[in-house]
């Protein structure tokens, strides 16, 4: 589960993994990429816990969040579901978020369309070479403004590139 956001003492950035679940494959290898970069991820399949109702948990746990990663695939935008409802709690939740700070990211796992209501957001793709460490470098970005602007302290990423 995700820090404790009123935690003074030195706390993990916290990142959402927003899916579909035709993609929990290539999911679950991100998850493991980006555990390694010391970031407090939030995964259904590692976190949400049974008889949990996660029509109420996953909304909290998105505006809790640090940065949510919006996983992007062709199986994700042809399938009607909640992880379009998903996307829609977190573009709501960006509304109160600083004008110019990092929250949600558009992370294509194929080459498919952003959509429209969230191509004004810089994308990168898992597929491009370089691109994961563009993801990195925008998640030290938050880290470097939330302890700057909300002395968060953030525990530092760990550098694996």
């Amino acid at each position: 589960m995700l820090s404790n956001p009123q935690s003074t003492s030195s706390r993990r950035l916290r990142v959402f993994l927003c899916h579909t679940s035709e993609d929990k494959p290539i999911i679950r290898d991100i998850y493991q990429r980006l555990k390694a970069y010391n970031v407090d991820l939030w995964f259904d399949e590692e976190n949400l816990l049974p008889g949990e109702r996660w029509e109420q948990i996953i909304p909290d746990v998105i505006h809790k969040c640090d940065i949510v990663l919006i996983c992007l695939s062709r199986a994700f935008l042809i399938k009607e579901g909640y992880g379009h409802y998903e996307i829609h709690v977190v573009l709501e939740a960006a509304k109160k978020k600083p004008v110019n700070t990092i929250f949600h990211i558009p992370f294509r796992l194929d080459d498919c369309e952003v959509p429209t209501h969230l191509s004004g957001w810089h994308y990168v793709s898992n597929f491009i070479p370089g691109d994961f460490a563009k993801l990195i470098a925008a998640f030290a970005k938050k880290r470097e403004w939330l302890n700057t602007h909300h002395r968060a302290n953030i525990e530092p990423l760990h550098s694996m590139l």
